[in-house]
């Protein structure tokens, strides 16, 4: 057996570097910070961790779990997207409004789908296609939807002025 298969099939904790105090760092000690926060939001208020609040944050962290999927996969191709909160936020808005006037789920569920692959489709033509930096492209786009939410809700951008001193 040549030295290089030795190598491979050692078993020590040089070979194995997520076992001993890199397993401690990278698992035990932010799940123990997390027990500690659930538990000091349970002794604030009890409600915290009733089985209705549970369910809540768990759904609402599926939403966050699924852009944070997303842009993972942007990470690892060595891109990013900046366009996803915009994008999240007019599919959302666009698939309720659709909901709201039809009543059928399947149809506001593909208007939402619809909207985030126009918005993957432009990141596309922009990022590989023209070859603009995916942080310029994404953010410019971010703006872009912005805009598009703010027609479509047929409201106004939040008034960034402060009031001067008397």
């Amino acid at each position: 057996m040549n030295r290089t298969m030795e190598n491979t099939l050692e078993f020590s904790p040089k070979s194995m570097p997520w076992m001993g105090i890199d397993l401690v760092r990278q698992a035990v000690i932010p799940l123990g910070l997390l027990v500690l926060v659930f538990a000091g939001a349970g002794l604030v208020n009890p409600q915290f961790l009733s089985w209705d609040s549970l369910r809540i944050q768990l759904i609402l962290a599926a939403f966050v779990g699924i852009a944070g999927i997303g842009q993972t996969l942007a990470i690892l191709i060595g891109q990013i997207d900046l366009s996803i909160p915009a994008n999240i936020a007019l599919s959302a808005i666009f698939s309720a409004n659709v909901y709201g006037q039809t009543s059928n789920p399947v149809l506001s569920a593909l208007a939402g789908s619809t909207v985030g692959l126009a918005a993957g489709f432009l990141n596309g033509i922009g990022i590989a296609w023209l070859r603009v930096p995916s942080l310029i492209w994404s953010l410019g786009l971010n703006m872009v939807l912005q805009g598009i939410t703010l027609v479509y809700t047929n409201t106004a951008a939040p008034s960034s002025t402060i009031a001067p001193f008397a």
